[in-house]
């Protein structure tokens, strides 16, 4: 699996199957996954993260929607996307999930986001004040949780994580 890590260069990193494993259990076991949820599939495959994207709903009987090429970086397709496909769980760099918020607040445009249960922020530092936002542009209309989680590729994906359940921490 490839990891930028702290260098923002790309570099191989060698995951065993059973860290992998180990991985995907512990997400199961602490955010669940259930029959009839959804996960947008929107990061590269050649990133540690999309494993989970790509494996995790699988164990459960929950569904998958692959983003169309190029609909990973746009708000309006992602925020479409969500409606449409009625997607329960999802996972944004803070970078990214600053443009979605960035767009929520500068459009006239509604969207039904109230399937969302879970959104996963992962890949940098995740600002208080965006946390905020989150809580009042996307999590005020669902019932969605906030949760930021991080670790470096060697541990196998992530190895820390925080609910950011504070609107205003």
């Amino acid at each position: 699996i490839y990891t930028s890590g702290s260098t923002g260069q790309p570099k191989g990193v060698m995951l065993q199957h059973f860290s992998l494993t180990n991985q995907l259990c512990w997400t199961q076991k602490t955010y669940p996954l259930h029959q009839g949820d959804c996960i947008l599939q929107r990061i590269p495959i050649s990133f540690d993260v999309s494993v989970w994207e790509l494996l995790g709903w699988c164990f459960t009987g929950a569904r998958l929607h692959l983003l169309e090429p190029g609909g990973e970086k746009d708000p309006l397709v992602i925020l479409n996307t969500i409606e449409q496909h009625q997607i329960t769980t999802l996972m944004f760099a803070p970078s990214l999930l600053q443009l979605v918020l960035q767009y929520l607040q500068q459009t006239s445009t509604s969207f039904n986001i109230s399937s969302l249960k879970q959104i996963f922020s992962l890949g940098e530092a995740l600002p208080p004040a965006l946390v905020s936002r989150c809580h009042q542009l996307l999590l005020a209309k669902s019932q969605a949780i906030l949760v930021n989680i991080y670790g470096p590729s060697e541990a196998t994906i992530d190895t820390l994580h925080y609910q950011c359940d504070d609107p205003n921490p």
